[in-house]
């Protein structure tokens, strides 16, 4: 369990890294200012998007990442926007349930009309790997038999 704890707060700081890293690349590419924050650990994820400088307005948005979206309690491809789901300034958030364990490159596009404005987006995921259950099994059959034995030779 404390290791489990570990991976996840390895993962989590990885995450601040990586957006702190990236929201400071696109703050001096881009003048829109779209910044995310994902929260979660393997397959559902929470991604929240701040339009902090946009011009005033709703925005059809798109988490361009493989999987669903959850819109109106629906599960959606991440392929479609989610029309007016965010109006500037301000925020909305999206659940998401990806198609992989492994971490995602994608893209947060904000659509009005027919401009588009695009920052990366970058999931990074903690998903226990198959090899990590096998061998935890092993281990605890392992642990089970040796008790076995020592009961029975007392």
């Amino acid at each position: 369990m404390k290791e489990e704890t570990r991976k996840m707060n390895i993962a989590v700081a990885c995450v601040i890294l990586v957006l702190a890293s990236v929201s400071l690349v696109s703050a001096q590419e881009s003048p829109q200012h779209i910044s995310t924050v994902q929260l979660g650990t393997c397959h559902d994820i929470t991604v929240s998007v701040f339009a902090s400088s946009l011009p005033p307005g709703c925005y059809d948005v798109k988490i361009d990442v493989p999987g669903h979206v959850r819109v109106d309690g629906e599960w959606r491809s991440t392929f479609f926007y989610v029309p007016q789901a965010l109006c500037a300034p301000g925020s909305a958030q999206f659940s998401l349930h990806l198609e992989t364990d492994d971490s995602v490159n994608g893209a947060v596009k904000l659509r009005s009309g027919s401009r588009v404005r695009q920052e990366p987006l970058v999931v990074v995921q903690y998903c226990e790997q198959a090899d990590d259950v096998v061998a935890w099994g092993a281990l605890a059959s392992i642990l089970v038999l040796l008790a076995a034995v020592a009961y029975v030779r007392r």
